[in-house]
């Protein structure tokens, strides 16, 4: 086609025709530029049934050639005409002059990228169609497969579990009283189910784990845990581990002694005088007069004799608090003990006024707090607020500042 021969507005209509992007303004050489490109080759995929059990393919080499080099020499004598241009930020007309340059380059590049994708998307669709049918026999062979690999399954399952009923069975029988406390589950290994390890190589794998767990029930059983036994023992057949067991009981045992030893200490600290037992004893009985003469004796109704009074014995007030603490962490225990500890110590120095600053605290807590402070001896006042609030409502700004 004779571009040269052509009219601007016949060149653009050619050029939408073709879905190259023309943008106004654009000269005519640019326009044929981009028209005189050749169009691709397409690239062929032919399934040869030659053999039905095989998938043979005859591919046509595919090959693209364009007028790279005559495009390429255009654009760089479009680009020449902009290589001594030094445009000034400060000049209105420069700023707009970079705009109308900046819109026209953009589109030429934007001309090339379009094509680009153009002959790509053509170059491409053999490929696809291809990958689609294949795709689509090779899932009809995967519908197939998933459907004999379901009854597959089904007969592995059922294999799982006769295997597992027998060990079961063979649990009960060789556990004895153990069964009782330790479940099937506690013992098994998953891998007994694979298909790789026979049932009988897996019973004597069994048996000697019940062995193990007997033995060292026997020595847990043996260890001197005083009070804590029993609970050592239930943490025994949760985990199965000897040590953890009696490192359990260790610690029961420890918490216990430092509790013991906190209520004894409380007990001292703040002994209350407790009620004694009333020392009344009943008066004897009055006797009764001598009955006048009278056709019938008349016998006196005989005194009411008092009751001693029922007394109520509180207990005392260190047991009290002791009895609170046991709901405490045993972290929480130690730190009201060493707070007990430092309020009966005497005083090393004399008190000077000092500044508590708390974060936060809710009503509850600085009444708590205040209790604990009076204990050790110190008074004050809670104010609300941060210390330059409570600084500035006390003194006033020039308080702070200075």
């Amino acid at each position: 086609m004779d571009y040269k021969s052509m009219t601007v507005a016949q060149l653009t209509a050619e050029a939408k025709a073709r879905g190259v992007n023309v943008y106004k303004g654009m000269k005519k050489a640019d326009i044929i530029a981009l028209l005189e490109k050749e169009e691709p080759l397409e690239v062929d995929a032919e399934v040869i049934e030659e053999d039905e059990q095989d998938l043979s393919v005859h591919t046509l080499p595919g090959q693209i050639s364009a007028n790279f080099d005559a495009l390429e020499a255009h654009v760089d004598s479009i680009l020449k005409d902009y290589e001594g241009w030094q445009p000034s930020a400060d000049s209105a007309e420069d700023v707009r002059a970079c705009a109308d340059a900046r819109k026209y380059l953009n589109g030429l590049a934007k001309q090339i990228d379009e094509r680009r994708k153009a002959v790509k998307n053509e170059y491409l669709r053999p490929l696809n169609a291809f990958e689609g049918r294949s795709n689509a026999i090779r899932d009809k062979i995967k519908s197939a497969v998933a459907r004999i690999q379901a009854v597959e399954k089904e007969a592995d399952e059922a294999r799982k579990r006769e295997k597992e009923n027998a060990l079961r069975e063979h649990y009960q029988e060789v556990a004895g009283l153990l069964a009782d406390v330790v479940p099937y589950e506690a013992i098994a290994d998953p891998k007994w189910l694979n298909k790789s390890p026979h049932v009988e190589n897996c019973k004597k794998e069994l048996e000697d784990r019940c062995r193990k767990v007997a033995k060292d029930w026997d020595a847990l059983k043996a260890q001197d845990l005083g009070d804590f036994g029993e609970q050592a023992e239930l943490r025994f057949f949760q985990s199965l581990d000897l040590g953890e067991a009696i490192a359990w009981a260790h610690k029961l045992a420890e918490d216990k002694k430092r509790l013991d030893a906190m209520k004894s200490e409380l007990s001292s600290y703040q002994q209350e005088d407790e009620p004694q037992p009333c020392d009344y004893q009943p008066a004897e009985a009055v006797s009764a007069p001598q009955p006048v003469a009278a056709p019938v004796p008349v016998q006196p109704a005989p005194i009411p004799v008092p009751q001693p009074a029922q007394v109520t014995v509180e207990p005392s007030m260190g047991w009290q608090i002791a009895n609170e603490l046991e709901s405490f962490e045993p972290a929480l225990q130690s730190k009201v003990l060493e707070a007990v500890r430092l309020a009966k110590a005497t005083p090393a120095n004399a008190p000077v006024p000092c500044v508590m600053v708390i974060d936060s605290a809710t009503t509850e807590q600085m009444q708590a707090v205040g209790k604990l402070c009076g204990l050790v001896g110190v008074t004050g006042v809670f104010k609300r607020g941060t210390l330059a609030e409570v600084c500035q409502r006390t003194y006033g700004m020039g308080a702070i500042n200075g």
